[in-house]
């Protein structure tokens, strides 16, 4: 597995990630994708044969401390250091505008290295999109709402690069939500959790919070946990990982996560300012948990407002696949491959 030693100023680390490598196009796509909360970027294993007739490059960034202490069999990326990790409960805003800086210097060290493709004319290939999925959504939002970390210099060769940012079926947390505790909405333990995010769900009613106690899962659908074998999991799931860095994210940073998301969907000077050509795309999964589901509902209503009162922020593209749960790219990941490509 390749690694990026990406430079924070006091310190550098490495980021380690799986790369397709180039295409024979002279305007090929680099998706570059951000796994979630407990789940690798192994999850995403599926779509590498999928990749070489689609124009892209596929490179899944291994996220900080995942993989990271089984120093013998997997590496990982650096983890993160007690100093960052307190930061993530009394300093969220400095942990948030680090995070930002690590994602825009491992796409920096990445254009620099790899010769990438700038944005076509059209704005239709060419360049990154950077996806963030579930929790993951996290990293680009960060680097979207603390452009001041970067050099007028870095953010001008990031605008001829940085072409879309891709929250797929993105966390509620991202945006700072959290709907619980409430037995309808949550699973009441954390041994539920895997076969609760795997699930297929039927959500009926998404026009109030309401809503919840109206979902069933569905029962003619395999959970996609019971489309993972033991070997699938042992790379798939890394919960050592998530307790460290990451339950903080759904807890105590949840209220700066809300104003980092604010800023990097709706502010309008930033719209204006930073990667002004840059367009945001929502990929939903239906039948994924009734959560992620109102959160899209909530951020779409806030963006229809923005737009009916004419501000000026970035624009949002809502899509969604048919029949997919939260796991799409486990179990029908050639459909997610059609919707990265459009």
């Amino acid at each position: 597995m390749p690694s990026a030693t990406v430079d924070l100023g006091d310190t550098a680390i490495k980021l380690f990630y799986t790369d397709t490598g180039p295409v024979e196009s002279a305007d090929y796509t680099t998706l570059v994708i951000y796994h979630g909360y407990a789940f690798t970027g192994h999850t995403f294993s599926k779509l590498l044969p999928l990749i070489p007739s689609s124009n892209i490059r596929l490179v899944i960034v291994t996220r900080r401390d995942y993989d990271s202490h089984d120093s013998l069999d997997s590496p990982g990326s650096t983890p993160h250091s007690d100093s960052e990790v307190e930061n993530l409960r009394a300093c969220p805003e400095i942990f948030l505008e680090r995070l930002g800086l690590t994602v825009a210097n491992f796409l920096l060290w990445f254009i620099d290295t790899n010769k990438t493709p700038k944005i076509s004319n059209n704005h239709k290939s060419g360049g990154i999109s950077v996806v963030g999925w579930s929790l993951g959504g996290v990293n680009p939002m960060a680097l979207l709402a603390h452009p001041d970390v970067l050099s007028k210099e870095s953010q001008k060769k990031l605008a001829s690069y940085f072409r879309q940012t891709i929250l797929y079926d993105p966390a509620e947390a991202d945006f700072g939500f959290n709907f619980g505790p409430d037995p309808d909405i949550y699973p009441t333990s954390f041994g539920d959790f895997a076969t609760f995010v795997t699930a297929y769900y039927v959500n009926p009613d998404l026009t109030s919070r309401a809503g919840a106690s109206s979902t069933t899962v569905d029962s003619s659908k395999r959970p996609s946990l019971q489309n993972m074998t033991d070997e699938d999991l042992a790379v798939n799931l890394d919960l050592v990982a998530s307790m460290r860095s990451d339950v903080p994210l759904l807890t105590t940073m949840l209220p700066a996560l809300e104003k980092q998301a604010q800023a990097a969907l709706f502010d309008e000077t930033l719209t204006k300012e930073f990667l002004p050509g840059m367009e945001v795309v929502w990929i939903s999964c239906p039948q994924s948990m009734w959560p992620l589901e109102w959160s899209k509902v909530l951020i779409a209503r806030q963006y229809e407002e923005h737009v009916k009162n004419k501000r000026h922020v970035r624009p949002i593209r809502f899509t969604e696949i048919e029949g997919a749960n939260h796991f799409v790219s486990v179990s029908i990941g050639e459909f997610l491959v059609e919707v990265f490509v459009c």
